[in-house]
């Protein structure tokens, strides 16, 4: 079957081949030689995410959660999510938003089946801001 269009964000894939897919690799986000890689955060005017709040990202550098959720077949659940570029422009919010590069281990990430392009982590790394092409903006 030819899925390169389909929609799998509400599709049970247990017991299918797809069911051990790396998905984070899927939607594009591959680890360098150090098993760590890089996504974006879109956070609003105060510093926290724009659709949970509770992390100031404008505060630290580095952040964590207590756990994250492991069932891969949860879309959005509690960890520190994080997303594709793509997924970013798709969702913003407000012209006042702004966005992150984070830094990951991809052993802390849960990227669920059939993924948009979000996925949440238990820790990361703020490399610093990404203009809205992508960018990092040297500060």
């Amino acid at each position: 079957a030819d899925l390169r269009s389909a929609n799998l964000r509400y599709a049970n894939l247990k017991e299918t081949i797809y069911e051990d897919i790396n998905w984070l690799a899927h939607i594009g986000i591959v680890p360098n030689g150090n098993g760590k890689a890089r996504a974006f955060k879109i956070i609003n005017s105060n510093g926290q995410g724009v659709f949970r709040g509770g992390i100031d990202y404008l505060k630290d550098d580095t952040f964590s959660v207590e756990s994250v959720d492991p069932d891969i077949n949860q879309q959005c659940s509690f960890g520190i999510n994080l997303a594709t570029f793509a997924w970013c422009i798709s969702n913003r919010q407000s012209d006042s938003d702004s966005l992150l590069i984070m830094e990951f281990a991809v052993k802390d990430a849960v990227c669920p089946m059939g993924s948009d392009g979000k996925f949440r982590v238990l820790k990361c790394r703020k490399v610093g801001k990404s203009d809205w092409k992508g960018n990092l903006i040297r500060e």
